[in-house]
């Protein structure tokens, strides 16, 4: 059969019908849906007609969505070169041939019924409406299609009631939509795996994710948070700051670290902010993605140093009022008691006598007649508590007010530590000033002080509190770079191999090298997710061990057998040596220890080198020591070489991949089994010794696990 032309039977007009002019006769058009050669006359109206019907054909003609027209007994009379492509048929081989042959045989009923129902009835079920198909390729495969029928009347087609239906192949959609699913998955995990709050949003701010950390600060569940925006979980000026500064982002399409205080459910919080923008494959900004920290109980620390702020401000009016009172006993006595902080009150330049009110009274443990000074005669002086500063004890005539009634000068803003006879310690912040007679010589001194012991506890644990924070921060930055780079890696081959396979790109030979580059890729992604599940039942304590008597020589050489191949590639000799020693412990979870220690030791080794497994008796524990010659440990990161998401390079073109979670899952799973593991290196170049030290059978802790 002979492939007809690809231009269809006519032009609908914008009526929905075949422009025609009933004034001319045309012959019957061939089912094929071939266009019989047309009169030729002078008339414009038909030169108008032949322009059009050329335009429309050059549409059709390069459209990337299949067209295909059919009659109301489901035959097909016309395919534009796009359906012809996507079938993968010749127009020779479909036209005039049923179109059920373009889809799946368990479609065949659903759509011989929905088309003689709406031939009947006109009801439409499909025509007229969009929807997702399946397409049925000329090799046997299958494809999604989104898939638009409306029908058409035709005067070229006799009569009778044709079709046409639009298709539009969405395989790579659904292929990027179940790797979204996929990728989404994985995110939510790496999400409920954090503290912080983490959460996305689409543009017009609703929520995409929103992990069990944000959920908490909220006071709401997840399901209950996705879909809704900000309105939905702070009140409405939060909600309004909060998208005003999204919308902030987006726009400018930098990251923003910024302080927000929001209330939800009643409750005031201050979080520190990080927002960037969340962007599709194409680099477009589709939204924004974030991280939140609950910093309120550092801002309540800061609190308390304006309080500090404050007593100083008091400080401040206390010394103008006193340098107005001069001999006003009266107004000072009045003074002198009302005060909260503590006073002390010479009248004398060598300050052997000093008065106290109340609350300094209290502050020192003495009763409020005493004598407080330092400087007062053996038998009145004070022997509860001695005065500090900075580590040295101070002499009385080194003391705040006794300096100032002996010079005439104030003191201010000093600090002393005060210690007691019962080892406690009080932190002291003061001011004294002389006192002068009539002669304007110094008479004695005034002085005032200010418990800061909770002050500088404070000002402590705020700084502790932000070096933490900091380092958490910094720790999941480098975490959340790493598993982006190490995830994506094995993804990266994946895509690239399967895409030259797919292109036809390879020969024979180069086939197999490319499947299994794929499988390698594979394989690799699914250590990395293992590594990220054994760390996350680990530090939830889900992960448990079968314990029974176990051979550690043979666990020991099946997992020198699994990393053999690795060794002999890179070129690294491995040996094993010493005894057999029984022990009680799950050989599923051994391996996986020796496994972590060998493979880590080869990565680390140079070709050449050797990483030998010795096994030993200590006493009652069974020794493994793993020994390489390989790069070494700094010391400055050896004692960190077991916490998670550690490693000591951590800059992303590092030579060494990785998440830095195998020595940490390495040290639980030792410890489930009563037993401990160390690491000892003489420095950088200079090799690595693992020690895992293992109860014997007969000795290992009876406790279950």
């Amino acid at each position: 059969m002979s492939d007809p032309p690809t231009t269809p039977p006519s032009v609908p007009a914008p009526s929905n019908s075949i422009a025609h002019d009933p004034a001319r006769k045309r012959k019957q058009v061939p089912r094929q849906g071939a266009i019989a050669p047309r009169q030729a006359e002078p008339d414009p109206t038909g030169v108008a007609l032949r322009e059009i019907e050329a335009r429309m054909s050059a549409i059709v003609n390069t459209a990337l969505d299949g067209m295909i027209i059919i009659d109301e007994h489901g035959i097909i009379d016309w395919l534009n070169p796009a359906a012809l492509s996507a079938f993968g048929y010749t127009s020779g081989e479909l036209i005039g041939r049923d179109v059920k042959l373009l889809m799946p045989r368990e479609y065949h009923a659903a759509h011989t019924a929905a088309l003689q129902n709406y031939l009947r009835t006109g009801e439409r079920k499909v025509i007229g409406n969009g929807r997702e198909a399946v397409g049925l390729r000329k090799d046997g495969s299958t494809f999604p299609v989104d898939l638009s029928i409306s029908e058409v009347t035709s005067v070229a087609a006799g009569g009778r009631r044709i079709f046409l239906g639009i298709i539009r192949d969405i395989t790579e959609r659904k292929h990027a939509e179940q790797e979204a699913r996929r990728t989404a998955g994985l995110l939510r995990a790496v999400a409920d795996g954090t503290t912080d709050a983490v959460f996305v949003k689409d543009r017009s701010g609703k929520y995409l994710l929103f992990n069990e950390a944000a959920a908490r600060f909220v006071g709401r569940s997840v399901a209950d948070v996705i879909g809704n925006d900000d309105t939905a979980l702070f009140d409405p000026e939060s909600a309004r700051v909060v998208m005003a500064r999204d919308r902030r982002v987006m726009e400018s399409g930098l990251v923003d670290t910024d302080e927000e205080c929001l209330t939800a459910a009643g409750v005031a919080r201050v979080y520190l902010s990080t927002k960037a923008p969340f962007r599709d494959e194409q680099g477009n900004i589709i939204g924004v993605i974030g991280t939140s920290v609950d910093i309120t109980a550092f801002r309540k620390a800061e609190e308390l140093k304006a309080a500090k702020e404050a007593a100083e401000a008091v400080r401040d009016e206390m010394q103008r009022l006193n340098q107005g009172l001069e001999r006003r006993v009266s107004e000072l006595e009045a003074l002198f008691n009302v005060v909260p902080i503590g006073i002390a009150f010479s009248e004398d330049p060598q300050c052997r006598h000093m008065r106290a009110n109340q609350a300094f009274a209290k502050m020192l443990a003495i009763p409020p007649e005493a004598n407080v000074s330092m400087s007062a005669p053996e038998g009145e002086r004070p022997e509860n508590f001695t005065c500090w500063r900075d580590g040295r004890e101070l002499a009385p005539d080194e003391l705040p007010m006794q300096v100032a009634a002996a010079t005439g000068k104030a003191v201010m803003n000093t600090e002393l530590d005060m210690v007691f006879s019962d080892g406690r310690m009080i932190k002291f912040f003061g001011n004294a000033v002389p006192l002068f007679d009539e002669h304007g010589k110094p008479r004695g001194s005034i002085g005032a002080f200010w418990d800061i012991t909770d002050l500088k506890k404070a000002e402590e644990q705020m700084r502790l509190a932000k070096e933490a924070a900091e380092e958490a921060n910094r720790a999941k930055n480098d975490f959340l770079a790493t598993i982006t780079h190490e995830l994506r890696t094995p993804l990266g081959g994946v895509l690239l191999w399967s895409k030259m396979l797919r292109a036809g790109q390879l020969g024979e030979g180069q086939r197999q090298a490319a499947l299994d580059k794929i499988v390698q890729c594979a394989e690799d992604q699914t250590r990395l997710v293992n590594d990220l599940l054994d760390a996350s039942q680990a530090l939830h304590g889900k992960m448990g061990v079968v314990k029974r008597p176990v051979e550690l020589r043979e666990v020991v050489q099946e997992a020198i057998d699994g990393v053999q191949p690795d060794a002999r590639a890179k070129g690294v000799a491995l040996t094993l040596e010493g005894d057999d020693l029984m022990v009680i412990g799950d050989s599923t979870r051994l391996r996986q220890v020796v496994s972590n220690l060998l493979s880590n030791a080869i990565k680390f080794t140079k070709a050449g080198g050797r990483v030998e497994a010795r096994l030993s008796r200590r006493e009652t524990k069974a020794s493994l020591e793993i020994v390489d010659n390989g790069e070494g440990i700094s010391p400055e990161f050896l004692p960190h070489i077991f916490d998670r998401f550690t490693q000591a390079d951590t800059c992303p073109t590092r030579k060494h991949g990785g998440l830095g979670l195998g020595l940490s899952i390495v040290r639980h799973i030792v410890a489930l089994h009563g037993g401990s593991v160390e690491a000892h290196s003489e420095g950088l170049g200079r090799g690595t010794t693992f020690t895992v030290l293992l109860p014997l059978a007969g000795e290992a802790p009876s406790r279950p696990t």
